[in-house]
């Protein structure tokens, strides 16, 4: 079983790492609250649902702390997100997407409607991007789990369907060993009961004989 899910995984991680890129994060604007703020944008080869579970993972892995939805957005008050800035800020996720494709949004504040741009810092919005551009490697390994446990899943029901079959084969040869059992005891019992139907007849053949 370890051999097949190994091999479904490498056969999956491949296909997968062909075919899932992201493209350069990019500040763009975003409406949030009803207003037009600014935001760092990246568009990924990956289904929303994909998307959002590998970046809930990465963003606990960051240390980000207590997550609240809000309108869409994924939000964390007054929290360090040290691999992008060493102060407090509140930030903003949304993952929007179709089929195959989705798109990240990351909106970072330092409090109600100060929202950072590359005007006014640069470094934090440029630590946004580089994480949005390397993510993709959270979403493949996101997927790759989640293929491997749904093998592992379809394992265990192949696993399950096959113990079933053996044990039923075993009950029919455990019936037929008794059948065959039976057979010769009844084919033994007819032999013994020609026998003795034999003798019979031979003694009235005698009798009759011996009347005429």
């Amino acid at each position: 079983m370890k051999n097949l899910i190994n091999t479904v995984a490498l056969a999956v991680a491949i296909t997968f790492a062909g075919t899932a890129t992201a493209q350069n994060a990019h500040e763009a604007s975003v409406k949030i609250n009803k207003n037009n703020q600014n935001a760092v944008v990246a568009d990924y080869d990956a289904p929303s649902s994909v998307v959002e579970g590998a970046l809930k993972e990465r963003l606990a892995k960051e240390g980000l702390g207590k997550m609240k939805t809000s309108k869409g957005f994924m939000t964390y008050s007054g929290v360090l997100w040290n691999s992008v800035s060493k102060e407090k800020m509140d930030v903003y996720f949304k993952v929007e997407g179709k089929k195959e494709k989705s798109t990240i949004s990351v909106l970072v504040s330092r409090g109600y409607d100060n929202f950072i741009s590359s005007g006014n810092d640069a470094p934090t919005i440029e630590n946004v991007k580089s994480f949005l551009n390397s993510f993709m490697n959270d979403t493949k390994a996101y997927q790759l789990g989640l293929n491997i446990a749904a093998q592992e899943e379809m394992v265990k029901k192949a696993e399950k369907a096959f113990s079933n079959s053996t044990s039923n084969n075993k009950d029919l040869l455990s019936e037929k060993e008794k059948i065959e059992k039976k057979i010769a005891e009844s084919t033994n019992d007819i032999t013994l009961k020609q026998r003795a139907l034999d003798e019979e007849k031979q003694k009235l053949q005698e009798l009759k004989a011996m009347a005429k």
